[in-house]
């Protein structure tokens, strides 16, 4: 239980940024098909 308690804000973290850059790559994406097909 306690390591749980201590490694959880990390995890979150990594968590966090990773949907970040997901979103982005989402978003890239996107962008590069509305230029290439319309």
């Amino acid at each position: 239980m306690p390591v749980k308690k201590k490694y959880t804000p990390g995890i979150s973290k990594s968590f966090h940024q990773t949907m970040l850059l997901l979103f982005v790559a989402l978003t890239m994406i996107l962008l590069f098909m509305k230029i290439m097909f319309f």
